[in-house]
């Protein structure tokens, strides 16, 4: 990862696998209303306060995401794509 955060590398960084939610936090859940003010609030640079970061090297991902066989994925995951590739695509 780089050291300058931007939104874009931030969603690249989801996309890529290389930025989670680590287990502790996935029982939080955002509304779609309260994720697209955050967004909004980083667009516009508004102060959000503090984001907390970790930094783990590849191979080495104790929060890295589990699939389970025979589980469907339903998690809002192609939701949350399609605002990946409307970022990423400028």
């Amino acid at each position: 990862m780089t050291d300058n955060m931007n939104v874009k590398n931030l969603v690249e960084g989801v996309y890529k696998g290389e930025i989670v939610l680590p287990d502790f936090q996935r029982s939080f859940v955002w509304e779609p209303e309260g994720v697209r003010e955050l967004l909004v609030s980083v667009l516009g640079d508004y102060f959000i306060g503090v984001m907390l970061v970790l930094e783990i090297f590849k191979g080495d991902s104790p929060f890295a995401l589990r699939l389970f066989e025979g589980v469907e994925k339903v998690n809002g995951a192609a939701k949350i794509q399609s605002i990946v590739k409307i970022i990423l695509d400028g």
